[in-house]
């Protein structure tokens, strides 16, 4: 079983130092039920050699069926049963429906835009789901984002019905109110963000709006799946935009495990971007008291000190990400056995590694 080192436990982290995240998760509760996948098969291109079955445990099953991303009313969508290949690609109020894909790691490298995953899940809840936004959708609309309202302060009782803001994206990029960073400046000029985006700022962290968790697999997560060719640690980088300190935050998980730090400094095991508003290209995580990431250990390599999983077999794998904090925009991931591999900080990043057996 791939074994992930470097990010949040199962039971949660610890708190740290620095602003809001010392707190647990303000809605104090765990995700059990999913909402509607926005999924595309995975296996279908695996099912032709016979190893569409990982070789690995999985928590979460990659779905066989395909629905459309969230809309006003995500309960609409449950339960529904159209084909892959009627709805791959279709183009809805929240992106484009993610294709039938499959990765493979080729010479020790993984690459595969944020919006092609195979399932989104641990939605409903806290309310909180992904939503491409391309150049060819526009804007995402305050009605069209599900379980969000406005002007209506927090309360433990209310909660995820809630949001004291005036809308529920906050970017603000290009104009005034809803709108959306530019996705012409995406990888395939589509990025994912986790919606809505009620927490905003540490100044406002005690508001219980669930948009904040140390609990890796606990909200938002989003599967990948990956045959990997060869065994060892793969370390990650994430192309992603922080939206501010409230919203620059990931998890990462290996076939449904989110373990503990292996190396120490445990009160800060979270994938962190920069929150200057630029896509960038990272493996920081967040130390206890490094709050912008970047963590280094005495006697450990700076790639070792970060972010990073193992993989003890070859076959098919589940790679997981699940939302820190809300608000938080992804564009493209990849995974490298040798760090000198690493893409530049400031570079789009290559094609994505895709699986054509």
């Amino acid at each position: 079983m791939g074994v992930l080192g470097l990010l949040c436990a199962a039971v949660g982290c610890p708190g740290d130092e620095g602003g809001a995240d010392t707190d647990t998760d303000a809605a104090g509760t765990t995700g059990t039920a999913t909402g509607p996948s926005s999924s595309g098969p995975s296996g279908s291109a695996s099912a032709e050699s016979g190893s569409s079955t990982p070789t690995t445990a999985s928590t979460t099953s990659p779905t066989t069926t395909a629905s459309t991303t969230p809309t006003t009313d995500p309960s609409t969508t449950e339960g529904d049963d159209t084909s892959a290949d009627d709805s791959a690609g279709e183009s809805t109020t929240t992106g484009v429906v993610p294709p039938n894909t499959d990765f493979e790691e080729i010479d020790g490298v993984v690459v595969f835009e944020a919006e092609h995953y195979t399932e989104q899940a641990e939605n409903e809840e806290r309310q909180l789901y992904w939503y491409a936004i391309s150049v060819e959708d526009g804007d995402v609309a305050d009605e069209d984002i599900a379980g969000c309202v406005t002007d209506t302060p927090c309360t433990n009782d209310n909660t995820p019905l809630c949001n004291y803001h005036a809308d529920c994206d906050g970017d603000g990029l290009g104009g005034e109110g809803n709108d959306f960073s530019d996705p012409a400046d995406a990888s395939g000029e589509t990025y994912l963000e986790i919606l809505p985006d009620r927490r905003r700022d540490d100044a406002g962290y005690e508001e219980p709006s669930g948009g904040f968790t140390n609990t890796g697999g606990q909200v938002g997560v989003l599967t990948y799946r990956v045959y990997f060719n060869q065994t060892g640690r793969y370390y990650g980088y994430c192309r992603a935009r922080g939206r501010g300190p409230a919203a620059n935050g990931l998890h990462l998980g290996i076939d449904g495990t989110w373990p503990s730090n292996e190396l120490g400094d445990n009160s800060g095991m979270r994938w962190q971007f920069p929150s200057n508003g630029q896509w960038r290209f990272v493996n920081h995580r967040r130390g206890a008291n490094q709050h912008t990431g970047g963590v280094t250990l005495d006697g450990v390599s700076f790639e070792d000190a970060n972010i990073w999983f193992e993989v003890d077999e070859p076959g098919w794998h589940d790679v997981q990400v699940s939302m820190r904090e809300d608000g938080v925009e992804i564009d493209k991931f990849m995974f490298v056995l040798d760090p000198a591999d690493a893409p530049a900080e400031d570079d789009i990043g290559p094609e994505e590694t895709l699986y054509e057996r």
